[in-house]
């Protein structure tokens, strides 16, 4: 088989797997390059826009317009500084329905007895200890969250304001999972959590509708890391083949590589995760 011949080989099946078509609409995709000369290549390129560089993860995220999917694809697929072409696919946070009848105060810090691993290692945590809650922000201000505040990121503004937006699909998701993990229990009434003396640094990706890109998601790993955290709170993902979620995965292997413990929800939609396929989880 000729190159010429393997290459269009490869543009069609490409083109089926991301659904190109003459009425497909603009998107944008996270194109993986071998070399950063790939890069300048395509910063003069009219088929294709550079909307962002994101040098971690060795991509950068283009938007193709409808008239020029087919031919920029042919142009990706066919150069060799391109390594991989991945969808931005959104991500959404991972939440259950809540059944008011079944909730009784405070249950879950005696069904993991957390008092006794609190007396087993003499302290309920420390400050020393660096997690990041990446989400839809999180209420730094609130009473029972502030006292363990570090300043963070928000990847859906662009500024150092990771404040929990709350809106109609995102009814404070990420101060929520901080609460369980970091809730101080100072507050009369207040809900604490698995770790109530810890320092905890907010990163938002999600927006007040619970979802965020793939792109976001990935950057905001990589600045966890950069920033030297230990552990990282992921509640979030998508029900996405692997393929789709390679760049999201090499992120986490990032972070393995640097020592942080990397926690995922399981979903919550009840299905079986050896069957159906959750990223990152």
């Amino acid at each position: 088989m000729s190159q010429i011949t393997r290459n269009v080989s490869r543009v069609l099946v490409l083109a089926t797997v991301l659904g190109l078509s003459a009425s497909a609409s603009a998107a944008e995709y996270l194109v993986k390059y071998r070399s950063s000369s790939a890069i300048q290549m395509f910063s003069n390129n009219n088929l294709m826009k550079i909307t962002d560089v994101h040098e971690a993860g060795s991509y950068m995220k283009v938007d193709i317009s409808e008239k020029n999917k087919v031919a920029a694809m042919v142009q990706l697929v066919t150069d060799p500084n391109v390594e991989s072409i991945t969808k931005n696919v959104r991500l959404h946070t991972f939440e259950a329905p809540v059944d008011p009848t079944a909730l009784k105060d405070q249950w879950a810090i005696a069904k993991v007895q957390a008092e006794k691993a609190w007396q087993r290692a003499g302290n309920k945590g420390s400050k020393s200890v660096l997690l990041a809650v990446i989400d839809t922000g999180v209420d730094y201000k609130h009473k029972s969250l502030a006292s363990n505040m570090v300043p963070g990121f928000d990847y859906v503004q662009n500024d150092n304001d990771p404040m929990d937006i709350t809106g109609s699909q995102n009814p404070g998701h990420g101060t929520h999972c901080a609460g369980i993990v970091a809730g101080n229990g100072l507050q009369d009434g207040g809900i604490i959590g698995l770790s109530p003396e810890l320092s905890m640094m907010p990163i938002r990706f999600l927006d007040q509708n619970g979802s965020g890109d793939l792109n976001n998601g990935i950057k905001s790993i990589d600045f966890a890391i950069e920033k030297g955290v230990q552990i990282i709170s992921a509640s979030w993902g998508a029900e996405i083949p692997r393929k789709d979620a390679q760049l999201l995965i090499d992120a986490v292997a990032r972070a393995e590589k640097a020592g942080i413990i990397f926690v995922v929800a399981a979903a919550n939609s009840g299905k079986d995760n050896d069957k159906a396929e959750f990223y990152p989880t």
